[in-house]
């Protein structure tokens, strides 16, 4: 058995990636990490869609089809021959540094992420090089989770899995031990993955990841994130902007010029765009004068093929054709929907996998301007007056963790707010404060908005 192990969130998740896009050119004074000198060494040169590196291939067998890139241990492993492997994939161009902070940061994304599957045993700050980089040991064990992770990000195919007798055999693997180096090469950054077995082992494994990180090269391969709120994608641009990532190299994809949820597309000058995002449209069965299925009927029903959220971005019902949705999807998810979806709520689709560039032209969604006049600009008053309840109601909505501004939770009652601000409340809708014209003739705050 071969285990291809990665960790797939930190290529999909954005806010672990663009946590570590620090900047700053201040000296790296950390304990340098053992390595060998690489003048001494007869290299061999590898490479795969993403990444070329050079190995010892005395020690290790490069495998270029796998992405990410991985080398298996040639000694003898007894039972586990060939399944000590090390992977190095790229995540991001632009970034100067790593830094303590991006580690926490890093550290605390992977713990949340694999909170019953990984443990992080060690954790520190390193030069490579002279360069900063991040050094962690850790065990993975494999769970459902992991397994459908892995499946869906390229590590292992299901077809794999059948071969060496099903997903039991991979839950009784006991907790496999794991290294990783964060590194930064010509402002790539890089991650190098090491498993292994047996102590003796571990100085061999941490050898070869020390030469393949300072090594490595990425081949200009765009990169995606998943489906980002606009909150995400404020934090991305935040975040993109300190690591100075040119503005003609990335740009967020909806699928559609309203987009809300939208993906952050990575794409360096000369690559080859690839984007995973597709477009589903679900066309409904129905009688007339049957009532049709609503947004969160189409949601609900995604939701019960266990898709993550992530993988799915608008779900478009345009006025102009009742009864017809559109739903933009990562391609994995796009492709289970087809396969998998039969009814929106007790309503039954059929299903078409549309290309983007078939899409009809949406109409713009007609929003109502409100006016109100409330008695301060704290949340419990304006809520209020945008939900047509008592400030009491509003503020028991509040305090039960329903409440979020700017897609940030807030349970203070007394929270002021601003103008631009977009208010959702859980169960009752997403609403835009448009502005603030100023006082009414009884000294109330005037304030408009509209319901999306």
């Amino acid at each position: 058995m071969t285990m291809r192990k990665r960790l797939p969130a930190l290529v999909l998740s954005l806010l672990l990636v663009l946590a570590l896009c620090a900047c700053g050119e201040s000296k790296v004074d950390y304990p340098a990490l053992d390595a060998p000198d690489l003048d001494t060494m007869t290299l061999s040169e590898v490479a795969n869609g993403s990444v070329r590196a050079k190995y010892d291939a005395s020690e290790w067998l490069a495998d270029p089809s796998i992405d990410p890139l991985t080398f298996y241990y040639l000694a003898d492993t007894s039972d586990e021959e060939n399944m000590v492997n090390i992977n190095v994939d790229f995540l991001l161009s632009g970034v100067k540094r790593l830094t303590e902070d991006d580690m926490s940061d890093m550290l605390a994304e992977l713990e949340g992420e694999y909170s019953n599957e990984l443990t992080i045993q060690e954790k520190r700050m390193c030069s490579l090089d002279g360069s900063a980089a991040i050094y962690m040991e850790g065990t993975m064990q494999f769970t459902d989770k992991t397994i459908d992770l892995m499946i869906e990000n390229g590590a292992f195919t299901q077809e794999e899995i059948d071969a060496i007798g099903g997903r039991d055999v991979l839950l009784s693997v006991p907790p496999v031990s794991q290294l990783y180096i964060f590194s930064v090469n010509g402002g790539d950054l890089f991650i190098c993955t090491g498993t292994y077995f047996s102590a003796d082992q571990k100085a061999d494994v941490l050898e070869g990841m020390t030469v393949l990180a300072r090594t490595a090269e990425s081949r200009g391969i765009p990169r995606y994130s998943a489906f980002l709120s606009d909150r995400e994608q404020d934090l991305a641009r935040a975040a993109l902007n300190r690591a100075a990532v040119p503005e003609n190299a990335y740009h967020f994809e909806g699928g559609w010029p309203g987009a809300e949820r939208r993906l952050l597309c990575l794409e360096p000058e000369g690559s080859w765009p690839d984007s995973p995002l597709c477009c589903v449209r679900l066309t409904c069965r129905v009688q007339a004068g049957a009532a049709l299925p609503a947004h969160k009927d189409y949601l609900g029903s995604l939701m019960g093929l266990e898709l993550r959220r992530e993988a799915l971005g608008d779900i478009v019902l345009p006025s102009d054709a009742p009864g017809t949705a559109y739903v933009f999807a990562l391609e994995p998810a796009a492709q289970l929907i087809c396969q998998e979806l039969l009814q929106a709520g007790r309503v039954e689709v059929t299903i078409q996998l549309l290309p983007l560039e078939e899409l009809p032209e949406f109409p713009q969604a007609e929003r109502t301007l409100q006016t109100a006049t409330v008695s301060s600009l704290r949340l419990d008053a304006v809520l209020a007056a945008m939900l047509h309840c008592s400030r009491s109601m509003a503020a028991e909505l509040i305090t039960a963790g329903r409440v979020e501004i700017n897609h940030l939770p807030v349970e203070s009652v007394h929270a002021p707010v601003y103008e631009g601000d977009v208010f959702t409340v859980r169960g009752k809708g997403r609403f835009g404060l448009t502005a603030l014209p100023g006082k009414s003739r009884k000294d109330r705050a005037i304030i408009e908005f509209f319901q999306y």
